[in-house]
């Protein structure tokens, strides 16, 4: 190894902790290149080691130690100090973290982190515990507390923590999908962070995604720092270590290190380098990409990236993404939910200067505070003048316009009138005139149309016919709208629209779909109508999404989401149409294109209709469903908490809504193992679901089916069967024989059978609910895997060995361990496998939850 260049050491050093072959190899090429002669140098170099065995591994190790990267022995279950290490959740170039226990004197879990060898573990100890004093007195909800600190049997030093749950900033942004506005917004609270340890004298020194971590409370985005007094107490700085760190191997730290930082001498730092890494972390949010590009970084070695990060200006933001190829620009885009060209035109400008200006190489040029970062970012959102941009009078006349647009539109607009008024004064009323004329006809033609059908009513107009019902007065109204409005298309569209609504509400599916149908055909040619047409496409792609129509479906509301767009983009419409949309890419197995409309719809209904209104109290149910069904079971339980009180509180306390919400809240009650307060819950829904909606609306089988898996989880076997097979009936009615939701029941059925002991009824429901869900959704999906299950521990009770087998490990192959009821159901294909594994015709117990939306 003596003879082998100091770039041949570090590459070989960093790939011996790649874990995998597959992390190797990308470590590899990143690092190389385009220099083939070094990377086969060092491929021989791993090849040797590798084929040495145990023998090279105790080398390795010393020269792993030599460079601070040592392996940590203590492990779960070890003892430090007053606390007990659980499990490992973390792993950085300067430690591994755990979950601990603090045993006393208080009980509490913990995060806590061990610092690999390779410094002078007294004087770390030592810098931390004179940091200790301002660290205990920084008080903020968005900053993770540092507790204790000390160190190990081993001598390594250790950190407490405050345990935070939570992903990277970074990541959260993009399985989110969030906008350039609310990660904006989501910075800022970073930035307020930020500012309150400075004002304590606290530096952060190693600010980054991956100590950034946000979650969800209470349905918000809730971020949280972490690590604020480590890097201090370890002297984090550039070296060989932080750029060829193992799980990092694209460039961690150094990355969002400020230029003093990178220098020779590190320790003049102030509260500027803090800012200065706070940009980087905006540049990220921003652009997906890092000011720096992070392969070209690595390759070029560690004194290169100290004389980059010193000297070289990074592109502005915009101007990165200018330099990314399509299909990168392009996801960038879609990640904040916009077209590629509008992603450059937002950032270029304000946004460009304020990341600019934090990313000074002359410390004095940056903003002088977090506070003043966060201060010119709200300035920009409010359209206002920011301090990051020179005050020439183009600039704040241009601010000034866009901030006051509707007022000077209108100023600009009433000058115009003034001086059009006596020209147009004549067409003014003639047009006025003609409007009120139509307007009254329409009014006429509609007070008739009413007239006659509540005139059906009348006891002494029909004397032999039967009292008429709701249903016979729609049916009277519907035909006299085709009659005596046929010479009214406008008029007659609406009605029918409207007539339409009705019955489908009623789940009278078969009778609204002609109606809606026709209005549409009326409505398309109606160029001076888009509201209407907007409403009829929107009502009849709900009635085929309930007809499991999903394709047809979703044509119809994304052409009538572009009209409601058109009209005003944040409107109420613009959020009934996103919802619906949503629910038909839910029932369709893809959650993910349902999420960002589903925040969207939330969004503009608290803005719009605000907090308490009914329909974001609906918007609040379909995001906690989501939730539920892709493991979020806290944030779907609060969503769903929100959404019920809201309900009583706009509805009452016996409206079919409220009835829907507490049917939906039971789940994760269900889920968290109260089964009686699950039962309860769903009793009082179901009962107030049937005074309101009947007892045979379609609506009614899927409470059904939730009690009956309530009922079945508590071993009520007699009853579960009966509410199962009560709501089949009731879906099979209302939605048709294969329909997604009588599916769904159907599989509740063949558990309840299965667990009480009668596969053989059980088989032909499973083998037919298989055989459904494989046509309804897409291939791999975890919802084929259920009824795919359940068949498989049917063919198990029954003996059927060989049969059982495939289909239980491909159900295995489609589902995945995460909370909620996809990883229940995971659970419980490994039990009905490991039962079938050990040739015993039992009867496989599983549990399963259903996920049918009303």
């Amino acid at each position: 190894m003596s003879e082998l260049s100091s770039r041949e050491r570090e590459i070989f050093a960093a790939a011996l902790d790649c874990v995998t072959p597959v992390e190797r190899a990308a470590f590899l090429e990143a690092t190389c290149g385009a220099d083939g002669a070094l990377r086969a140098r060092v491929e021989t170099l791993l090849r040797a080691h590798d084929s040495a065995g145990r023998f090279m591994e105790a080398d390795a190790h010393a020269s792993s130690t030599l460079e601070g990267e040592a392996a940590i022995p203590e492990g779960p279950g070890t003892i430090v100090d007053r606390y007990r290490l659980l499990e490992k959740i973390g792993e950085g170039g300067f430690g591994i973290v755990y979950r601990a226990e603090q045993q006393q004197p208080v009980r509490r879990l913990v995060a806590l982190k061990i610092i690999k060898l390779g410094m002078d573990t007294r004087a770390v100890v030592a810098r931390f515990e004179a940091e200790r004093q301002a660290l205990a007195v920084m008080d903020h909800p968005a900053i993770a507390k540092v507790l204790d600190g000390g160190a190990t049997a081993s001598g390594r030093p250790y950190f407490v923590m405050e345990l935070v749950s939570g992903v990277p900033i970074t990541t959260f942004c993009t399985e989110r999908r969030l906008t350039v506005i609310e990660r904006i917004d989501l910075f800022v609270r970073v930035c307020e962070a930020i500012q309150h340890a400075h004002q304590k004298g606290l530096i952060h020194r190693d600010l980054k995604p991956s100590n950034v971590l946000v979650a969800l409370q209470d349905g918000r985005p809730a971020p949280k720092v972490i690590d604020f007094g480590i890097a201090k107490a370890t002297e984090q700085r550039l070296s060989e270590h932080t750029v060829f760190s193992r799980l990092h191997p694209f460039i961690g730290t150094p990355a969002y290190m400020s230029p003093e930082q990178a220098g020779s001498d590190s320790v003049d730092v102030d509260t500027r380098s803090d800012i200065y890494s706070l940009g980087v972390l905006l540049y990220e949010l921003l652009t997906d990409q890092t000011p720096f590009d992070a392969r070209a970084l690595l390759r070029a070695g560690y004194a290169e990236i100290q004389r980059r990060i010193r000297e070289q200006e990074p592109p502005a933001p915009s101007r990165r993404l200018a330099t990314l190829d399509q299909q990168e620009r392009t996801t960038a885009a879609q990640r904040r939910r916009l077209e590629p060209a509008k992603l450059t035109s937002q950032l270029r400008g304000d946004l460009d200067r304020i990341v600019m200006k934090c990313l000074e190489k002359n410390r004095a040029l940056r903003y002088e505070s977090s506070s003043a970062l966060a201060t010119d970012l709200t300035r920009h959102l409010r359209h206002e003048p920011i301090l990051a941009r020179p005050a020439s009078l183009r600039y704040r006349s241009g601010k000034f316009v866009r901030r006051h647009a509707h007022g000077l539109a209108a100023a600009a607009l009433a000058v115009a009138a003034f001086g059009a008024f006596v020209v147009f004064h004549t067409v003014q009323l003639t047009t006025e005139r003609d409007r009120a004329q139509h307007q009254a006809a329409k009014a006429t033609a509609l007070v008739r149309l009413l007239t006659e059908m509540l005139t059906a009513a009348d006891p002494y107009q029909f004397r032999n016919s039967a009292e008429p019902t709701v249903r016979s007065l729609l049916d009277r109204g519907a035909a006299q709208a085709r009659t005596q409005l046929a010479d009214q298309p406008e008029l007659q569209a609406e009605m029918l629209t409207i007539i339409g609504r009705v019955y489908q509400r009623l789940g009278r599916h078969k009778e609204a779909r002609p109606l809606l149908e026709h209005a549409l055909k009326l409505g398309r040619p109606l160029a001076n109508q888009p509201n209407l047409l907007a409403e009829t496409l929107n009502d009849l792609g709900v009635l085929l999404a309930k007809q499991a129509k999903y394709d047809e479906a979703e044509a119809l509301l994304t052409e009538s989401l572009t009209l409601r767009r058109q009209q005003r983009e944040a409107s109420a419409e613009v959020a009934v149409t996103l919802v619906e949309l949503g629910r038909v890419h839910i029932d369709r197995g893809f959650p993910t294109q349902a999420e960002p409309l589903f925040r969207e719809a939330l969004a503009i209904r608290r803005r719009v209709l605000g907090a308490r209104h009914r329909e974001t109290a609906t918007s609040l149910s379909d995001l906690g469903l989501l939730l539920w069904q892709t493991g979020d079971v806290a944030g779907a339980e609060a969503h769903l908490r929100e959404c019920w009180e809201i309900s009583k509180e706009a509805l009452g306390d016996h409206h079919a809504d409220v009835g829907t919400a507490l049917a939906n809240l039971a789940l994760p009650v269900l889920y968290r193992g109260d089964r009686p307060l699950a039962e309860q819950m769903l009793r009082q829904a179901l009962a107030l679901r049937r005074r309101a909606l009947g007892a045979e609306h379609p609506q009614i089988a899927s409470t059904l089916d939730k009690l009956a898996h309530a009922l079945r989880e508590q071993a009520k076997f007699d009853e579960a069967e009966s509410c199962a097979t009560e709501a089949i009936t009731i879906a099979r009615k209302g939605y048709g024989e294969g329909h997604p939701k009588a599916v769904t029941c159907m599989i509740n059925l063949a558990q309840i059978l299965l667990e009480r002991g009668e596969p053989a009824r059980a088989e032909p429901l499973a083998r037919t609910a298989f055989e459904l869900r494989r046509q309804q959704f897409p291939d791999g999906d975890w919802h084929v895997a259920v009824p795919q299950s359940v068949l498989g521990a049917t063919l198990t009770a029954l003996g059927r060995y060989s049969e059982a087998e495939p289909l239980l490990v491909e159900a295995g192959n489609r589902l995945k361990d995460i909370p909620g009821p996809q990883g229940r159901e995971a659970a419980a294909n490994r039990a009905r496998l490991a039962a079938l594994r050990r040739a015993s015709p039992r009867t496989t117990t599983s549990e399963t939850s259903p996920l049918a939306r009303e």
